[in-house]
């Protein structure tokens, strides 16, 4: 038998608690990494390509004056949720080195953070100035939240 298709029906072995046939395994892995590996290239790709139509309206300032986000900051959310995408699917790949699910878990840790930050950068930001609430009830209960503190 192939040693890597030996190792395979080992991890499997190891991960499911069953001894997997080497043809089962041949039939299913390809499967799940052209269906991943597909699902990946739609992801990055989108990300990349709305990123670039982003910085392509930036430099019509009558479009880019009318979005409430500047298309500058959604370009770089696309790119992180590009990046964050890169890391996530290169942490399944890549942790063949000591402990494997730590190192799988550290990816993760890292590629979900990524995205996370791009998420954080398409908030709009704040408004420039607050604004009280005109309900009596709100308003006291503002007052309360925002007022000087009394002392105890």
């Amino acid at each position: 038998m192939n040693p890597l298709l030996r190792l395979a029906v080992a991890v499997s072995d190891r991960v499911t608690g069953r001894r997997m046939l080497p043809a089962r395994l041949l039939a299913w892995y390809p499967k799940a990494a052209v269906g991943s590996g597909v699902g990946a290239v739609v992801l990055i790709g989108g990300a990349a390509w709305s990123a670039v139509g982003l910085l392509r309206v930036r430099r019509r300032p009558e479009v880019a004056a009318a979005m409430p986000i500047p298309p500058g900051r959604l370009a770089l959310t696309n790119v992180f949720i590009a990046v964050g995408s890169l890391v996530l699917g290169s942490g399944g790949t890549m942790f063949g080195t000591g402990d494997q699910m730590v190192d799988f878990g550290i990816w993760l840790a890292a590629g979900v953070t990524i995205l996370f930050v791009g998420f954080l950068f398409s908030n709009p930001g704040r408004p420039a100035g607050e604004v009280a609430p005109t309900n009596p009830y709100w308003a006291e209960i503002y007052e309360l939240a925002t007022g000087p503190m009394e002392p105890a």
